[in-house]
């Protein structure tokens, strides 16, 4: 961000990064450390790098709508803390996070607004990270947003939580870590367990195309789509390797 709003344009962010980490870490008065092997600040600050890409192609293309500092950082404030609600309390000490899985997204908004909360923000930005938070829900319709500069940050925050994952080198080794959460997930909610992992990779490029596709709305940064395609025919010979 210093790059294109001068010395200095980093620290609000810098400081929200590091409690950030310090709740993943369970360093923070208020949450557990973060037990699980999929969505965890590994992930957080994946997705974190892909919109800062995103934010930068979009200024230094000097294209509608024009951004602010504060637009930019609310951004990057959703986009780390879009899964926070995997976590878990610091009086909630059953089981793991990965429960949460059909609630973290509603549970990460309340999160986000006690982390926000002091930072300086109005009711209306931290009502936009909030609803660009809320897009990253993959179970539930994009939320309709008629203001386009919030509609671009929304659209950024979605398309960074996912591309930000499926192009990281090591996706398709961390599909193994997903599918355990998920296995989790069912163990400790008492609901049918997931499909295998064999399937899950089998599936992976319908899933891309039916489901990940279409909330990809703005243009992948730099060489992101490359790697996802890269991943995924590597995800397709996992799969045949293990008929």
């Amino acid at each position: 961000m210093c790059r294109h709003f001068g010395p200095g344009a980093d620290a609000w962010t810098a400081a929200l990064f590091a409690t950030v980490r310090r709740a993943y870490a369970g360093w923070h008065p208020d949450f557990r450390a973060c037990v699980l092997p999929y969505h965890n600040f590994t992930h957080a600050s994946e997705t974190a790098i892909a919109v800062l890409h995103l934010l930068d192609d979009h200024l230094r293309q000097k294209t509608s709508p024009t951004l602010t500092l504060r637009d930019c950082e609310l951004a990057i404030a959703a986009v780390l803390m879009h899964d926070i609600g995997f976590l878990q309390e610091a009086d909630d000490t059953d089981g793991t996070g990965a429960r949460y899985a059909r609630t973290h997204v509603r549970r990460g908004e309340r999160f986000a607004a006690r982390l926000l909360a002091g930072r300086g923000l109005s009711r209306a930005e931290i009502r936009l990270v909030q609803l660009a938070i809320r897009g990253t829900d993959l179970h539930a319709c994009r939320p309709h947003v008629r203001d386009r500069r919030k509609r671009f940050l929304a659209n950024a925050v979605t398309t960074a939580d996912l591309a930000g994952q499926i192009a990281a080198p090591d996706f398709p080794q961390r599909l193994a870590a997903l599918h355990t959460e998920w296995t989790d997930a069912a163990r400790q909610n008492q609901t049918p367990p997931p499909i295998s992992l064999r399937q899950l990779r089998l599936q992976s490029d319908a899933f891309f195309r039916e489901h990940v596709q279409q909330r990809l709305t703005l243009p992948l940064p730099r060489d992101y789509a490359s790697a996802i395609r890269a991943n995924l025919r590597r995800i397709r010979r996992q799969a045949r390797q293990r008929c």
